[in-house]
């Protein structure tokens, strides 16, 4: 078939414009019923924070059973199988059974249960020390929720939220194969139907820039979240906090050790990321780093930040023991010696590396007369190292 490549531009519009229709009706009502949902099915769990609803335990436990069962057989259904079964629900809605208002119903339908599991997943990351804090503490159960919950887990919802998007982009084509119009609809009709193959080629292109723009949008707000989420935790003196920022930074890494291929961004959205995660990279090193060092002292003293940027250690021997900050202005040095690592990998002058760590060490040489502070100068310093590597690793390539 000869295309009129004339009439391609008004044709392929219009399909974007309906799928941005579909996506956009679905994607608000999945964040609104699916984040209630993983809510919902995280509080009603046993010993949750809403497992007795009006008193009553036995209600929690069958809120969380019937969610949990709706949940698992939306997200069983496919997709194309889900869209003919809702045919008579989107023409009670909507008063139609084709378009994109009409396609947009079993999008959210299929999307909701979706995002709802994702948000559980995230939801039970969260530390329960922190929800047990905020209880003796008298928060209330919408407090707890909206500060502690939802807003530890923040980074990992918008992955989350990334992952449910791209699949709704992806069944918002599946769509266009009953009439819902959209890139599917042209593809189908004009590239199969018809036998031409420019438009065929052009949707694929068209899906996979959406694609790549969506998934560029979300890590620039995945990285802020991380940022705003290791800012919280030095202001609020919570260092575990941080640890949920290295979530976003574990998937990029993971996605290039297994060369995911997603392209370069725009010199724009580079820049933007870039600097997000240099900011990531220096600023979250020192909860992060604080945190490592909490974990290793588990059974023993607690892990305390000093007041002139340094640690709080034991010093001593019984029953003379005292504390004393050692290692002073490690705040302020580890913020440095990030921000110079970054800068030499993001250079390529890696050999910059090593003249830090020679630099750092006999700085402190005279400070490391004891194993415990010797372990802890370690620990850290490696932390701090790792973590800036890793963000500049994610800069770079």
């Amino acid at each position: 078939m000869i295309t009129d490549w004339s009439a391609m531009p008004a044709i392929l519009l219009q399909a974007l414009a309906e799928t941005g229709q579909m996506v956009g009706i679905a994607l608000v009502f999945t964040i609104v019923f699916g984040l209630a949902i993983g809510v919902v099915l995280v509080g009603t769990d046993t010993g949750g924070i809403i497992s007795e609803p009006f008193r009553s335990p036995r209600l929690g436990a069958v809120i969380h059973a019937v969610l949990g069962f709706l949940v698992n057989v939306g997200r069983s259904l496919p997709f194309i199988i889900l869209m003919v079964l809702l045919i008579p629900v989107s023409r009670a809605i909507v008063g139609s059974s084709i378009g994109s208002a009409a396609a947009a119903v079993p999008l959210t339908v299929a999307a909701i249960p979706f995002f709802a599991r994702l948000v559980e997943i995230a939801l039970r990351e969260v530390d329960e020390g922190l929800v047990e804090a905020a209880k003796s503490l008298g928060a209330r159960r919408g407090t707890i929720i909206g500060k502690v919950l939802l807003a530890e887990a923040r980074p990992a919802i918008v992955l989350g939220l990334s992952t449910s998007v791209i699949s709704m982009i992806n069944y918002s084509a599946i769509a266009g194969t009953i009439g819902g119009g959209g890139i599917g609809d042209i593809a189908i009709r004009y590239g199969y139907q018809r036998y031409s193959i420019p438009y065929l080629v052009v949707t694929i292109i068209i899906l996979i820039v959406i694609v790549q723009v969506v998934l560029w949008i979300l890590a620039i707000v995945v990285i802020a979240a991380a940022l705003a989420v290791c800012i919280t935790a030095i202001r609020f003196r919570k260092s575990a906090l941080a640890l949920l920022a290295a979530l976003p930074v574990i998937v990029g890494l993971v996605g290039l050790a297994f060369r995911s291929g997603v392209p370069a961004p725009s010199t724009a959205v580079a820049v933007v990321a870039g600097i997000l995660l240099a900011l990531l990279g220096i600023i979250g090193g020192s909860p992060i780093t604080m945190a490592v060092l909490g974990f290793s002292r588990r059974g023993s003293v607690p892990s305390v930040d000093g007041e002139h940027g340094g640690i709080v250690v034991s010093e001593g021997t019984a029953p003379e023991i005292h504390r004393a900050e050692v290692l002073r202005g490690g705040t302020i040095i580890g913020y440095l010696e990030r921000l110079a690592l970054i800068a030499a990998i993001v250079l390529g002058h890696v050999e910059i590396v090593v003249v830090l760590i020679a630099v750092k060490g006999l700085g402190r040489f005279s400070e490391l007369d004891s194993p415990e502070i010797r372990e802890r100068f370690i620990i850290g310093t490696l932390v701090s190292l790792i973590w800036a590597g890793a963000c500049a690793l994610l800069i770079v390539l």
